[in-house]
């Protein structure tokens, strides 16, 4: 089996990772956080179900951290062994390719940031938590912390890092896969992953904004 040949399989195999488990997830994240238009209590029940439920840890190694690991450290080998080439693409196809590597890196972190806050925060802070969960509730939690300019801006960024990643993911998934061939096509698909980006760029910010108190 060809080098090259090898390689063809590992993008495949690398855009399916973060396509469909991680892209499911953040999509059905910031469907959860969307409750925080319908006050505390129904974003405190909705998100106590969700972490209550047996089943919810095996899912998440399973369809999450395994995928995530493994689209992270394919993407990190893809990022050092890239050929920046401005000449054989148009400019504006040279920053999406660019972009779509450097958001990459910046979602793994702001994952790592979150998953430190909402999870790995009651491993140091057990005065403040009960089961896992903090004693005011999430709602008032994540109020609180988005009222720290930091903290929001972390957000802020990783928010439109992941819609990006996630949109422009789509348009190379399509060409990865072969969906997409000729330049027509392609066209569209741009156009359709840049509308993408735009809702889930609203979709994620909109909870956050509540949160905040700006809406």
């Amino acid at each position: 089996m060809s080098k090259q040949f090898r390689s063809f399989y590992w993008k495949r195999w690398h855009s399916l990772a973060g396509m469909i488990p991680v892209g499911f997830f953040i999509i059905l994240h910031w469907y959860s956080n969307s409750f925080a238009a319908m006050g505390a209590a129904k974003y405190n029940y909705h998100f106590s179900q969700t972490l209550f439920n047996p089943w919810m840890l095996t899912l998440e190694i399973v369809f999450l951290y395994i995928p995530l690991a493994f689209h992270l450290i394919l993407g990190l080998s893809f990022i050092f062994k890239a050929k920046y080439n401005f000449k054989t693409y148009s400019y504006l196809d040279n920053w999406r390719f660019m972009l779509q590597r450097l958001s990459g890196l910046g979602v793994a972190l702001f994952i790592g940031a979150h998953f430190i806050m909402t999870r790995g925060h009651s491993w140091f802070a057990k005065d403040g938590w009960v089961n896992g969960m903090p004693k005011e509730g999430w709602y008032a939690h994540m109020q609180t912390a988005m009222q720290h300019n930091l903290t929001f801006a972390v957000y802020f960024l990783g928010i439109l890092g992941a819609a990006y990643h996630l949109g422009n993911g789509l348009w190379t998934f399509f060409n990865t896969m072969g969906w997409s061939k000729g330049a027509t096509a392609q066209a569209k698909m741009k156009i359709f992953s840049m509308a993408i980006i735009v809702l889930l760029i609203v979709m994620g910010l909109y909870p956050l904004f509540i949160l905040r108190g700006i809406l």
